[in-house]
């Protein structure tokens, strides 16, 4: 999983509860907030801050639907509301699925380029390598993720760095890849269609921050009325395992 940093969202909604939960004090009251609802004032004991201070960070959670506030008792318990933090998770699980099925056929077209008869041993050793994935969501601005691929480093990074390669897995499953247009330097642009299994076609445009071969690469989406309303920064990190490359 490539680590995906959001940077636009797509409705208003979304944007408010991303911002709220961006910062670490208003996670924590949520995060206490878990356990049962209670008053303000017990909330604010764990921190080093004024009443209003915390009561400031406590309108922000209920602007953006985080929390609720009774207005029954004279103390005004609040609670935290879980529908909009479901929201967060299926946002985010849109993105997590589509990196996983972005590296999965990754991983097949690796496997198809180096395909050569393998004994039972190798075979145990790929499948095994297969499964050291793992997603990080700890950071609610963020998809963190890392898979071994069986493969090396100079190959892996070709397949970011080629057109040719990318038409190959960069869709989700059912997606073909079209570019019109390729330069892999800083400030270049990547300009290309996702042709979806709907028939629908989905204009995207890369723009490449950083290039280090080939440990990194670091871009961003989006830009422009002519493409999907979707922007993010992604920075992709290749760690050489010996024969084998950690994506991050």
């Amino acid at each position: 999983m490539v680590n995906n940093i959001m940077t636009a969202l797509t409705t208003d909604c979304l944007s408010a509860t991303f911002a709220a939960l961006a910062d670490p004090t208003r996670r924590a009251i949520l995060a206490r907030l878990a356990l049962g609802e209670t008053s303000v004032s017990k909330l604010a004991a764990p921190f080093e801050m004024s009443m209003p201070a915390v009561s400031k960070h406590l309108k922000v959670l209920e602007h953006a639907g985080l929390i609720s506030r009774s207005r029954a008792a004279q103390m005004r318990p609040c609670k935290i509301e879980a529908i909009a933090l479901k929201s967060v998770d299926d946002w985010l699980g849109e993105y997590r699925r589509l990196w996983e099925e972005r590296l999965d056929r990754l991983e097949d077209y690796l496997k198809t380029l180096q395909a050569t008869p393998q004994s039972e041993e190798t075979k145990k050793r790929r499948r095994d390598v297969a499964g050291k994935n793992d997603i990080d969501l700890s950071d609610p601005l963020s998809i963190v993720g890392t898979r071994v691929l069986d493969a090396p480093r100079d190959l892996v990074f070709s397949m970011f760095s080629h057109p040719k390669h990318l038409a190959k897995w960069w869709g989700p499953d059912g997606f073909t890849t079209t570019t019109s247009a390729y330069e892999f330097r800083p400030g270049g642009v990547w300009r290309f269609v996702m042709h979806g299994p709907d028939g629908r076609d989905y204009q995207n445009r890369v723009t490449y921050d950083e290039i280090d071969p080939p440990k990194r690469i670091a871009y961003h989406h989006g830009g422009g009325g002519d493409v999907e309303p979707v922007q993010f920064n992604t920075t992709v990190l290749l760690e050489d395992l010996g024969g084998k490359t950690k994506i991050t």
